[in-house]
């Protein structure tokens, strides 16, 4: 939970999740992460962040949907390259760190966490489709490969899985998932895992390869509604 780095192109990347302030002009998850210790907790928003002149803004966003915005800092929001640059800075490594140990901020990291398999997990795969991401991938094992993707690059979700799914279907003719079994699930997987691979996703395989060990150790089922949201 106090994972930090300030080395990538996002500027600032913190906790479980990494989330980050954004790269170039862009919005990052940061915000959300501070807005859901500010919604909890303010008192620890206020000591580790608000004191500091850290605040937040927020995407327009219903209660199922990815969080994300920019942060400001002495009421100037840090939207483009050369603001941002600040959160490079030691002091902010530091800050992020020692927030990360108070048990307040690690609630607030799980809670956002969790939060984020309803961003994708109920949603329905397509504006013209009427199955949702919970028809076709209802194993533990696959809503963890999602996730992992989503986290590392969320615009992809679902449309990786997608391609995985028309994959088993070109070659078994199974448009149903209700009719799917464990095996059936397992080639949607294996088709989406090669998929996912061929994306700028960081690591897939061998991300892919640690979620898989996890079913070997027997933390994580294969088994067809195995996942309970």
């Amino acid at each position: 939970m106090e994972a930090i780095n300030t080395y990538d192109n996002s500027f600032l990347s913190v906790g479980v999740f990494q989330w980050t302030a954004g790269a170039t002009t862009g919005a990052g998850e940061i915000a959300g992460l501070l807005a859901v210790v500010d919604s909890y907790s303010p008192g620890a928003f206020n000591e580790y962040f608000g004191s500091e002149g850290l605040g937040y803004e927020l995407n327009a966003h219903g209660p199922n949907d990815l969080v994300y915005g920019y942060l400001s800092l002495n009421g100037n929001r840090l939207n483009n390259t050369d603001k941002k640059r600040v959160l490079r800075e030691h002091i902010w490594a530091y800050r992020f760190w020692r927030a990360s140990h108070d048990q307040e901020v690690r609630r607030a990291e799980i809670r956002l966490a969790v939060s984020r398999v309803n961003t994708f997990y109920p949603k329905p795969v397509s504006a013209r489709s009427r199955f949702t991401m919970a028809d076709y991938i209802s194993s533990e094992y696959g809503v963890a490969l999602v996730l992992d993707e989503h986290v590392n690059r969320p615009g992809h979700v679902p449309g990786t899985l997608m391609q995985g799914v028309r994959d088993f279907v070109a070659s078994t003719g199974k448009r149903d998932p209700a009719s799917w079994n464990s095996r059936d699930e397992a080639a949607v997987l294996r088709a989406y895992i090669d998929r996912r691979a061929r994306t700028n996703m960081t690591d897939s395989t061998r991300r892919a390869d640690r979620v898989k060990a996890y079913v070997t150790a027997g933390a994580l089922s294969a088994d067809r509604h195995s996942f309970v949201p």
